[in-house]
């Protein structure tokens, strides 16, 4: 810039004018591109996202006969994304062709009006060459701006989509990681909590005693299995306190707390890895013996032998190579192996066979002896065996006491019992 201005100050003024005029038109044509971008990568998640569900729900589409709609659903899904694609093609475009503009103009103003101050002896011939080389070190840079301009556009678009996922709020516990002196293993007081804008619990209330088995009950979307994720400290509750073994929530270090706790769900989630990994889940460094005697406990064993790998066979995505009570034994053969103090049973021999869920049973009251457990009950076996039912309806406790005092009093657990858990049991 120095040497510009010492050949000739006024083309140099013409060029530090038109630079900047370029430069804003360069940045303009660049800024559709960050949201044509983002429309693509939404587009493209979308996409994916179906071809793992295709993947990972292939026998239900089968079952269902719903190939054709499945996959019209896709196409329309690829021929959107392709449509973005195709906007943030003709945007690149757009900005090149501005930049080969802004790269070229600044030469050919100059050539303009250096030719006319040349004719006029206002500056010679080799000053006005000299200049427009020297021109060469500002209209490069210039014309690669759009370029970088670009990618800072669809780096950020990208930025976006991550920073969501890094904007949702870390996990916050406290320091204690032993439980307090307290004969109460669970309490919860006043305890409210809902989704969005839909309230799920007002007011909840009740205690578990230490080595106590409680069944809970209610009507299906209660938030019975809400309570769990609660209790692992997955969600805080909005209002109220909840009290783990004489502890709040927000004093214990989280996965302290979680060491103290085996959770068993209706669709247990299995890695696409051995047997025996998943089963190991439960206590990392578990020996063979140990995993062995957790699938013999869980009535696992007799199935994993006769695999063609035994423990190391592969289970595949979700573990879709086992059926539905295989992969609920493996699940409580790993709880088993944690041995925590505390269980949450989301009714875990719901997709067993009799024979199996009779083992099972036997297994999990041995599991259940001396430990706290609570258990999502449908099945009226399970309620029976338990030392108290907690009946939940709207958002509250409505009923509490045994199997029997609950029957006579004709409420809303009788009424459960009539329309649901007498035929589940």
């Amino acid at each position: 810039m120095i040497y510009l201005i010492i050949i000739n100050w006024q083309l140099t003024a013409v060029v530090i004018v038109l630079t900047p005029i370029l430069a804003a038109a360069v940045s303009l044509a660049a800024k559709p591109i960050h949201q044509a971008s983002r429309n693509l990568q939404d587009s493209l998640g979308e996409v994916n996202g179906q071809v793992q569900d295709g993947i990972a729900g292939s026998q239900e589409i089968k079952a269902f006969g719903i190939e054709t709609g499945r996959e019209t659903k896709f196409r329309d899904q690829v021929k959107r994304s392709f449509t973005y694609g195709l906007k943030l093609a003709k945007h690149q475009s757009i900005i090149q062709f501005v930049s080969y503009t802004a790269g070229i103009m600044p030469f050919i103003v100059c050539f303009g009006y250096g030719g006319y101050l040349a004719v006029q002896g206002r500056i010679t011939i080799g000053y006005l060459f000299a200049f427009i080389n020297l021109l060469n070190h500002i209209s490069n840079p210039l014309t690669a701006l759009p370029h970088y301009i670009g990618q800072f556009y669809r780096a950020m678009a990208a930025y976006g989509r991550i920073q969501e996922i890094l904007d949702v709020p870390e996990e916050q516990g406290g320091s204690a990681v032993i439980p307090a002196d307290s004969e109460t293993a669970l309490e919860f007081a006043g305890v409210s909590f809902g989704y969005n804008d839909v309230e799920l619990f007002r007011d909840l209330s009740f205690k578990v005693k230490k080595g106590e088995t409680t069944a809970i009950v209610g009507p299906s979307g209660a938030g019975k299995s809400t309570i769990f994720k609660l209790i692992a400290g997955f969600y805080r509750p909005q209002a109220g306190t909840i009290k783990v073994f004489g502890r709040e929530l927000a004093e214990w270090d989280l996965k302290a707390l979680r060491q103290q706790i085996a959770l068993v769900t209706q669709d247990p989630h299995l890695y696409p890895t051995t047997i025996r990994a998943n089963i190991g889940c439960g206590q990392l460094g578990a020996s063979d013996a140990q995993i062995r005697a957790a699938a013999e406990a869980a009535a696992a064993h007799s199935f994993i032998v006769s695999q063609p790998q035994g423990y190391d066979t592969i289970v595949g995505e979700r573990g879709s190579r086992l059926s539905g009570g295989q992969k609920q034994r493996i699940a409580i053969a790993r709880a088993l192996l944690k041995d925590a103090e505390l269980l949450l049973l989301d009714e875990p021999t719901s997709a067993l066979d009799v024979e199996s869920e009779h083992l099972v049973q036997q297994a999990l009251e041995q599991l259940m002896e001396g430990r706290t457990t609570l258990v999502i009950a449908h099945r009226l076996s399970t309620i029976k065996n338990a030392d108290r039912i907690l009946v939940i309806d709207q958002g509250r406790i409505v009923e509490s006491g045994t199997h029997e005092q609950l029957f006579a009093a004709r409420g809303v657990y009788y009424h459960l019992y009539q329309t649901q858990l007498q035929q589940a049991g």
